[in-house]
């Protein structure tokens, strides 16, 4: 007999070795890691909770047209009762009421100028040389006389033409009057 008794009890012997070896590995060795616990400077983090927002209606996308879970018939019959128009009631409207708006009155401001007896500018002529004569027609005068510039009639004398559309005329008294070429006066 060649030791055939202590063969199998040292083989098991080393079988439960080997088992306690594993267990203590596991146990002790392929622990799962554990992180810290987060925080800064020491204190932890709080948690955090997050809420979904509401979710509307969706009016423009109808979710059985392609949901494959509904079967195909059913699908077509409710597209065909959702296409059917529906009965819309039509409340009568009352009648505007209409009222009338009064147009505002029309408030020009004074005009400016030398008065009631103030020339009347109807237009301008330039000669060749580059001098420039005006049109006017005078209080009391029933015919339009030419006027060089300097040159006096009644208490107005013409003086120049300014911004090319602007005469300027002063009374007897030095005053100076603008006045528009061809405008009411």
């Amino acid at each position: 007999m060649r030791g055939g008794v202590w063969e199998p009890v040292v083989a098991l012997l080393a079988g439960a070795v080997l088992v306690g070896v594993g267990a203590w590995w596991w146990l002790t060795v392929l622990e799962p890691p554990r992180a810290p616990v987060p925080g800064h400077r020491g204190s932890a983090f709080q948690p955090l909770s997050a809420t979904m927002p509401p979710i509307g209606q969706f009016t423009a996308f109808y979710i059985n047209d392609d949901n494959p879970f509904v079967p195909w018939r059913e699908r077509e019959a409710e597209k065909k009762r959702l296409q059917q128009p529906a009965a819309v009631v039509v409340k009568a409207r009352p009648p505007a009421k209409i009222e009338p708006i009064t147009p505002p009155v029309l408030k020009l401001p004074p005009k400016s100028g030398g008065g009631g007896d103030a020339p009347k500018v109807v237009g301008f002529t330039r000669r060749p040389d580059g001098s420039v004569d005006v049109l006017v027609n005078l209080p009391g005068e029933n015919r339009p006389r030419l006027m060089k510039p300097g040159e006096k009639a009644g208490r107005w004398t013409f003086s120049a033409i300014e911004d090319g559309n602007v005469v300027l005329f002063a009374d007897e008294t030095g005053r100076q009057y603008r006045l528009v070429i061809g405008g009411r006066q």
